[in-house]
């Protein structure tokens, strides 16, 4: 059974926030950040782990480990059940976005972007802060050698 409950025991060890990582593929940065081992755990779980050392390039929106312990328990459960792979595949893939995209590329643009579900998202960067689908980005961004990694504070809207 997948756990959602997390608690981070050291918040910034070995957090490269703000950060560019040459070296880093999207799933070793993931690895390294603190508040994001929720998503990741599930990235494995989905089987998608090799999909983050792929070129790309991608942009993940990655909820936090407090916005993934918001999910009711029952949905958690039924979206790691195996009879509802493609459920939990479409909800993280949501979170994947087709490109790189940093921050200063998102500012004072709003725009429609693919994700590798199949959707699109909508990016509003004349807010502040920029917000996906109208969660906003948390601030904390790392750029990797296949992609960028956002941190946002809930999770995007999905539904599949």
């Amino acid at each position: 059974m997948f756990s959602w409950r997390y608690h981070d025991p050291m918040p910034l060890k070995n957090r490269r926030q703000g950060r560019v990582c040459t070296e880093c593929d999207l799933g070793t940065a993931l690895s390294e950040i603190v508040s994001a081992t929720a998503f990741h755990d599930l990235l494995r779980v989905g089987g998608l782990g090799a999909t983050l050392a792929r070129p790309g390039p991608f942009t993940l929106f990655v909820p936090t480990n407090a916005a993934m312990a918001l999910l009711p328990a029952d949905l958690a459960d039924d979206m790691c059940h195996p009879d509802a792979h493609s459920r939990l595949v479409g909800f993280l893939t949501r979170h994947f976005v087709i490109g790189t995209h940093p921050v200063h590329d998102l500012i004072g643009l709003w725009r429609s972007l693919a994700t590798l579900w199949g959707d699109t998202v909508t990016v509003d960067g004349t807010s502040v802060p920029a917000s996906v689908e109208g969660v906003p980005l948390s601030g904390e961004s790392y750029a990797t050698s296949n992609g960028v990694i956002h941190m946002i504070g809930e999770v995007l809207p999905f539904s599949v």
